[in-house]
């Protein structure tokens, strides 16, 4: 529908506005590019730990053991 297209043209529109912060410290980087594939707790150091809290993240990951 008309309605369901600008609705689509509205989000494309959205994301297109978001500012992703290229500038990452380099084992933060590791640690998300590793989340795709289950990033081992290791990754998870107190210098990731505390970036993910200064930019309000740190609430947006969860733990999960793998069985």
């Amino acid at each position: 529908t008309a309605q369901a297209l600008d609705e689509v043209h509205q989000y494309s529109a959205d994301l297109g506005e978001i500012a992703f912060e290229e500038d990452v410290p380099q084992n933060v980087e590791a640690f998300i590019n590793a989340l795709a594939f289950g990033a081992s707790l290791a990754l998870l150091t107190p210098e990731v730990i505390a970036w993910l809290r200064e930019h309000d993240l740190l609430d947006s990951y969860v733990v999960r053991a793998r069985v």
